[in-house]
């Protein structure tokens, strides 16, 4: 009976130490999918946007619903990760706080209608020549490469947000 004993004891160890393992594989799997969002839906489209901004105002912003539509892309994918982040607990308060302020600011840009394409004022075209300015001041800017660290997205995110000024009274109005 003691041999049998020494079996389940060590099989049991055993067991636990491939359900850590297992439990630890997936928390990096989560958390690598969430960094994942951030930096496929938002880094890289953020370095999109600045040099559809860029593009526009060369060509005389003559498809300017094109930027609308793509900063709601934007402000979508900081929001699913958001989401992501806090229900699976992978942002800590800092990542959590800067990424939901950045997403307050550029929601601000959005002056697009669900199901409406807008046509922006001179002074939204004004607020977007801002945004490219800070997005450029971040490093987030065509032929830029795209860095698959959190912590690089983390420090343009962070600085973006500290370097956008937007008034609190822009908004879509036709």
């Amino acid at each position: 009976m003691k041999n049998n004993h020494k079996i389940m004891f060590f099989s049991s160890i055993i067991l636990n130490i491939i359900l850590v393992i297992v439990v630890l594989i997936g928390y990096i799997n989560i958390n690598l999918e969430n960094e994942n969002i951030f930096i496929f839906q938002v880094q890289d489209k953020l370095i999109r946007l600045e040099g559809l901004i860029d593009y526009q105002e060369e060509n005389d912003w003559e498809d300017s619903e094109i930027v609308a539509v793509k900063m709601r892309e934007i402000v979508n994918g900081l929001e699913m990760g958001l989401m992501n982040g806090k229900n699976l607990h992978v942002l800590n308060e800092e990542e959590s706080e800067i990424l939901e302020s950045l997403a307050d600011k550029l929601n601000k840009f959005t002056f697009d209608k669900p199901y409406e394409l807008v046509n922006l004022t001179d002074e939204h075209k004004e607020y977007y020549a801002a945004l490219r300015d800070s997005l450029n001041e971040a490093g987030l800017k065509m032929n830029s490469q795209i860095s698959k660290d959190w912590e690089t997205f983390f420090h343009q995110a962070k600085k973006l947000e500290e370097s956008i000024d937007v008034p609190s009274d822009i908004r879509y109005s036709n």
